[in-house]
């Protein structure tokens, strides 16, 4: 019998949730293969919009950043080995035909900022205001953040992201069946300092009261 990706998981899939701020769950439930399913249904949602509603196009760059959350860009051994969220987010947005650009270890406003004048998307790797054994990330369209309204379409292209990507035949997967890349470790791409330098450009402009 040929086995699919779904077949040879060894753990039960806990699914992410849509919450108040983005996508949250425990860091021991947070595996790459979970990410890289939500991700890439988001990625082509906004893909599927039209610019003036915040679209992206295939091609552009596609803005990222994260928190000092050991999770969001290590394997945390106390939190059952999961972690790396950065890179699954990378390979996500590779996969859906977009440049990442990591912008660093910046403030979720910084990431917002930045992207925002650029006219681009970009997703925040974060927990927010949640304890360390959580975290997620956070998805902006190329004109601000998502709204109430995106989440059915949203829900139902990850519903069909994950049918199409538990498929797979388990030999042709990207991951193993503890839903890591099979690859390994993963090194994340030069960080980019432009979203930084804008943010505190910004603030010590405002501090010397220049416009």
């Amino acid at each position: 019998m040929t086995e699919t990706l779904r077949m040879r998981l060894e753990y039960e899939p806990v699914e992410l949730k849509f919450g108040t701020s983005g996508r949250r769950g425990q860091v021991v439930h947070l595996t790459q293969l979970e990410i890289y399913i939500n991700a890439i249904a988001e990625l082509e949602y906004l893909q599927a919009l039209p610019l003036s509603h915040g679209g992206i196009a295939k091609g552009d760059p596609f803005y990222f950043a994260y928190d000092l959350r050991s999770s969001s860009s290590r394997f945390v051994e106390s939190q059952g080995g999961r972690g790396e969220i950065a890179q699954a987010i990378v390979h996500a947005i590779h996969d859906s035909g977009m440049q990442p650009i990591n912008l660093g270890r910046i403030p979720t406003p910084a990431l917002a900022y930045y992207a925002l004048f650029q006219k681009k998307g970009s997703i925040m790797i974060t927990g927010s205001h949640i304890p360390f054994d959580r975290n997620g990330y956070k998805v902006n369209t190329s004109r601000g953040e998502l709204l109430k309204k995106d989440e059915m379409p949203i829900t139902e292209r990850v519903r069909k992201v994950r049918d199409r990507i538990y498929g797979q035949l388990y030999q042709e997967s990207l991951f193993d069946s503890q839903g890591l890349f099979k690859a390994g470790s993963l090194a994340l791409p030069a960080e980019n300092a432009e979203a930084r330098n804008a943010y505190i450009d910004r603030y010590v402009k405002f501090s010397a009261g220049d416009p």
